[in-house]
Formats: structure tokens, sequence, C-alpha cells
């Protein structure tokens, strides 16, 4: 009981986050809206934008039903990953996916997926993050989805650049599976020790 309310509240926690992430991201957009004259964005773009942040939102808000129900913290849990990383990949691909530096943030979910996963999940979603940016990487550079942003790109990229970056990205996300895991697991063993000895002391007491 203890370790569900304590899943529950890690993720009421990282509901919060996500909204208060979203609202600065709809007040950026809006801004972004009124000074458009000034700089080349789209209304498609823009409309794009908000309808993505409206479905989170509303993703948002199935999250916070789910919690009510202990039976669904595992679909509750790689629902909001498996989203976090579309939602990622969704920027990536605005930015510019070959030039942008947003891939970095799906080193934040792989993070925090070892809070909730063991190892074997954690490299799970490292996993399907660098099948999502791989898939973003190949589809930009053969120009099967066009680009949503202009990144000014005047010079002509190679394919061994873009098989350097995949290869950096992809070793770097399980890396950091690996590492993130192995810091929680001893978390969790010495969380384990500590409420062993303090049950003994109180059965001494």
């Amino acid at each position: 009981m203890a370790q569900d309310e304590r899943t529950r509240q890690r993720l009421k926690l990282l509901i919060m986050i996500r909204v208060i992430v979203l609202s600065l991201l709809l007040a950026v957009t809006f801004f972004l809206g009124t000074i458009k004259q000034v700089l080349p964005v789209s209304s498609a773009m823009l409309h794009l934008i908000y309808a993505v942040i409206i479905i989170m939102y509303c993703l948002s808000v199935v999250y916070t039903l789910l919690l009510k129900k202990e039976k669904y913290f595992s679909l509750n849990i790689y629902t909001q990953l498996i989203v976090d990383i579309g939602l990622i990949s969704f920027l990536v691909y605005l930015t510019g996916s070959i030039g942008g530096n947003y891939s970095l943030l799906y080193t934040l979910v792989i993070i925090y997926s070892s809070i909730f996963l063991g190892r074997k999940g954690t490299l799970v979603i490292a996993s399907l993050s660098s099948i999502a940016y791989v898939m973003v990487l190949e589809l930009e550079y053969f120009n099967i989805t066009p680009p949503l942003f202009s990144t000014n790109r005047e010079h002509y990229i190679e394919a061994s650049d873009i098989s350097l970056r995949i290869i950096v990205h992809v070793l770097s996300f399980y890396i950091v599976a690996f590492l993130a895991s192995f810091v929680v697991e001893q978390e969790k063993k010495t969380r384990s020790l500590l409420e062993e000895k303090e049950s003994a002391f109180n059965q001494l007491d």
C-alpha cells in the first residue's frame, strides 16, 4: 500500500509538471502568433501546435482520472511515457530534427521512466526513444516529411553526418538508461535496508 501511494504521488507530480510545461509552451506559441509579422511563423503551424497542446491537456485529465484506480497504474505510466516520446518527436520535427538540439529531451523521459519502471522497462523506453528519433531524422533527411519550420539548411548534409548523429544519440540513450536505473535500484535497496532496520528497532523497543 505504501508503494502504491508513493507511485500515485509521483504520477501526480509528473502530471502537474507536464501541465506547467504545456502552459509555458502555450504562452510562447501565443506570443509567436502575435508577432508573426516579425518571425516567419505560419498560421497552419500555430494551429497544429495549438491542437497538440489541447490534446495533451485532455490526456492530462485522463491521466488524473486513472490515478483513482491502482490497477491502472502500469497503463498510466506507459501511456504517459509513450505520449511524451511522441510529443518530443513532434517538437524535434517541428524545429528541424537534423540541426536541432531538442533531441536531448528524450533523455529526460528515460531518466524519469527509471523511477517507475525497472531496468528492463527503462531499456524499453530507451529503445522506443531511439526508434522515434531515428524515424524523425531519416524522414526529414530523405524529404519524406515536409519541413514545418525553416531550418536554413543551405549546405548538403552527408549520410555519414546522419549516421554519426544517430550513433551518438542512441548510445547516449542506453547509457542514460543504464545509469539511471542503477541509481534508482541502489536507492530502493537502501530504502529497503533502512525499513528493515527500523522494523528491527521497533521490535527491540
